[in-house]
């Protein structure tokens, strides 16, 4: 490990706090970081995946927390330890550290301490146990880090048995030759997770971090809670997620916690391997009874892949049980888990996976866009700018009769473009005086955006915003000033409806001709012009549940390449984002198989027949014909809809817009009304007992049919019972663990009892519609193949032909 040689002053300059003021306020922290913090935290953050290993007194007594006072060293039974056993699970598991703890709350000691006789060198074990652990680690090659309570029921102050609530273990001496002995006798320590479940110790964290430090300047320090310090986040129970998310429980607020300090470089999560139940404990070895309780290796592997999508580090805990050896189901589990990390290996793009938001957006599945402004009254398509805002007068606009048409056809929310290129913003801005401020309707005082989103509210819609980076009104326009105007307007709509936003919409076309404040003249803009990093991150804080259409922050998706509402009948949800651009048709299309980045396609596409977004006198909507074949071709093709909604001069949707849009929800619902059930259901391989064909048909996306680790190509029967006709068959994949099919072939059996092939398909994704005219058999075979380490899927469904 490097030595960065920080001399104890420096260490105790990292983070200067004040916890409460006179009036109760909390002081906001002044972090410090250098390189080497920043150089340490890729160090730590490329651990990703570990073993926590909790032996103690809770092993012996069947309770988490343990009450020590009436007990000594031979309340620690152990009959026998066995290290190697532990850390070779861990090598083979592809994890790369250990985080052992030393100390519970109890105060006993897993090393051979000189500040206690409660060590585990006095029980009838007697072996350092830490001391065995780091000739493993070292034997291996895994790193080491360690848990410690920083208080203790032994000492002054605490309540055996119980929380920090109830008093503080306070001992700062002790707790401080107890640090030192672990810093100066055991080698490297990577990190530190500090538990404050018995107080502090009577030595704050600043302290404890920088008495950390002044022996091993690199090691990492966190805390589980208690004042903020250290630079790693520990998240106990948690799941993987980026830094700045809900990192400490230290106050209640946590949106305080954030504002006063965001110094965290790294974040670690963990749970017990041990799902829930009763009895026994958690974090230790529980009964003999639920020896054969555990996570599948199909959640552990996930939750890796989602330690390494946010650059987290994944410590899975473990107990040893009263013979010092990892339960025979911890050891299978974590073996195939190691196999499912290693078969990956060679197909690197099958790591990459949804964020939280991205997966919630593709459930949304079909949407509206809202375009409504200045150029609905004069018929064009993209106003110049010069437009008085006089002409817009709604005589009806009525909100609420957008969201009732939205909801009524089958729509899950609406989008609005607030702003389009002609720079008219439909909301009371302080940004530009060219708004509904300057119009007559409702007196200057209305807001279309504030209305859009109560009725949204009222009709179980969920909401969107479109803010155009053009702007053919704004005299700065092409200058340093209006990007300021922009990130305004931005900050305006996202501190106001932030928190309900499930999509943000940048739009790819700016730079042109344009009024410009009277200029009327033709102005480009160089690359980086609108600095969208900041919009990003605008988006990030104050739209936490957004995905934003046309960006590229990790919860991006993408543009499907075309404006005709159709997505490739090969669609991968990875892309090369940073390789992007508007001139990568098929990429755009049909996404990337060997992605680094998972940007799932959105097609958008508008109602009215002649390809107008806003409203166009006596133009028509889609025929029925078109807008079914959009349906198959976009949500069927693992893209969502984004249909666009032209509103008339008078504020509402048309009669006839709404007519076709009922008309596609009618047939929807006819269409899939009809589910068929196969009577009998064969698989030729399963993924041991962890999934069935059963979870094929739940419902849930959550369970899946899988196949063992190597096993990249599958077949499933499926038997009706009798001859059927079947019109549609969805599938759908987990996409929370990847997109991995790669090509699907569907045959059914003929009248000879011979299979025939009816369709051959590349990629499934999200989910896939097959339409067929006139499919009958009672038989059905789907043949799913991939390059991935193994095959799931979460779903099938037959439809009849209706």
């Amino acid at each position: 490990m490097k030595n960065f040689v920080l001399a104890l002053a420096i260490a105790f300059s990292f983070v200067v706090f004040s916890c409460l003021g006179a009036e109760g306020e909390l002081a906001k922290i002044d972090v410090q970081r250098s390189e080497a913090d920043y150089s340490r935290a890729k160090e730590v953050a490329s651990l990703e995946f570990g073993m926590f290993i909790c032996w103690s007194f809770s092993t012996f007594s069947g309770q988490e927390w343990t009450p020590t006072l009436d007990k000594d060293a031979s309340y620690f039974r152990a009959t026998g330890l066995d290290t190697d056993q532990w850390v070779r699970t861990a090598k083979e598991a592809g994890m790369k550290y250990i985080l052992f703890l030393t100390k519970h709350h109890d105060g006993f000691c897993l090393w051979d301490t000189k500040t206690t006789e409660k060590k585990v060198t006095n029980s009838t074990l007697g072996v350092d146990v830490l001391a065995e652990l780091r000739k493993s680690c070292d034997k291996y090659g895994i790193k080491l880090a360690l848990y410690f309570s920083e208080g203790d029921w032994n000492w002054p102050g605490a309540y055996d048995g119980d929380g920090h609530w109830k008093g503080s273990g306070i001992n700062p001496e002790v707790k401080k030759a107890q640090l030192e002995e672990l810093l100066t006798n055991y080698g490297d320590i990577e990190f530190f997770w500090m538990d404050y479940a018995a107080g502090d110790g009577g030595l704050s964290h600043d302290l404890t971090t920088a008495w950390v430090h002044s022996f091993q300047p690199d090691t990492f320090v966190g805390y589980n809670h208690g004042e903020p310090s250290g630079r790693i986040i520990l998240r106990e129970r948690g799941s993987a997620g980026p830094l700045g998310g809900d990192h400490s429980n230290w106050i209640a607020d946590q949106s305080l916690n954030e504002k006063i300090y965001n110094g965290y470089l790294v974040a670690e999560f963990t749970y017990p391997i041990l799902p829930a139940h009763v009895g026994g404990a958690d974090w230790f070895y529980s009964l003999p009874e639920h020896d054969n309780l555990v996570h599948s290796a199909e959640k552990i592997y996930t939750d890796y892949l989602q330690a390494v999508k946010y650059g987290n580090i994944f410590s899975l805990n473990v107990g040893p049980d009263y013979e010092g050896k990892l339960r025979d189901v911890d050891v299978e589990t974590l073996q195939r888990v190691g196999e499912m990390i290693r078969q990956e290996e060679d197909f690197p793009a099958y790591k990459v996976t949804p964020t939280a938001n991205q997966l919630e957006w593709q459930n949304t599945e079909y949407y509206g866009l809202v375009c409504f402004g200045l150029n609905t009254y004069t018929q064009e398509e993209w106003a110049f700018g010069n437009l008085s805002p006089s002409l817009f007068d709604p005589e009806n606009l009525d909100t609420d009769q957008w969201a009732r048409v939205a909801r009524d056809s089958g729509m899950k929310g609406l989008i609005l473009v607030a702003k389009h290129h002609d720079g008219f913003c439909l909301w009371q801005t302080e940004s530009t005086e060219y708004s509904v401020a300057a119009s007559p309707w409702k007196g200057g005082e209305g807001d279309v955006v504030d209305d859009l989103y109560n009725s949204c509210k009222k009709y179980g819609l969920k909401f969107g915003i479109y803010i155009s980076p053009w702007d053919r009104n704004h005299a700065e326009y092409g200058r340093p000033g209006y990007v300021e105007v922009f990130h305004k307007q931005w900050e305006e709509l996202l501190t106001r409806y932030g928190s309900d936003l499930f999509e943000v919409w940048l739009d790819g076309a700016n730079g042109g001709d344009g009024w410009y404040g009277g200029a009327n003249e033709t102005r480009s803009i160089p690359d980086g012009y609108y600095q969208l990093d900041k919009v990003y991150e605008m988006v990030e804080r104050l739209a936490p549940n957004a995905v934003i259409f046309g960006g590229n922050n990790k919860d991006s998706v993408r543009w499907v390449g075309n404006e005709r509402g159709y997505a490739g009948k090969t669609n991968w949800s990875r892309f090369d984002a940073a390789e992007f651009s508007y001139n990568t048709q098929k990429e755009l299309e049909s996404g990337c198989p060997n992605g680094k980045d998972w940007r799932p396609a959105e097609a958008d596409v508008p109602l009215l027949s002649r390809h107008h977004w806003y409203y166009h006198e006596n133009e028509r909507p889609k025929s029925f014909k078109i807008l079914k074949d959009i349906w198959y071709k976009t949500i069927g093709r693992n893209a969502t809809l984004n249909l666009g909604l032209a509103i008339s001069p008078e504020g509402i949707i048309r009669s006839e817009d709404e007519k076709s849009l009922l008309e596609l929800k009618s047939w929807v619902d006819k269409k899939f009304s009809t589910q068929i059930r196969p009577v009998f259901v064969r698989a030729d391989n399963l993924r041991g007992a962890q999934s069935y064909e059963e979870n094929l048909f739940d419902g849930s996306r959550e369970t899946y049919w899988a196949t063992a680790d190597g096993v990249r190509s599958a077949t499933l029967l499926f038997d009706f019972g009798k001859k059927i006709s079947i019109g549609n068959i969805i599938l759908q994949e987990p996409i929370q663990l990847g997109q991995r099919i790669s090509r699907f072939t569907i045959e059914r059996k003929n009248s000879f009892g011979r299979w025939v092939i009816v369709s051959t398909e590349t990629t499934i994704g999200y989910k896939r519609i097959l339409n067929f005219r006139n499919l009958k058999s009672s038989q059905l075979r789907i043949r799913l193949e991939t390059e991935a380490s193994y095959i799931a899927i979460s779903g099938i469904e037959f439809y009849t032909k209706n």
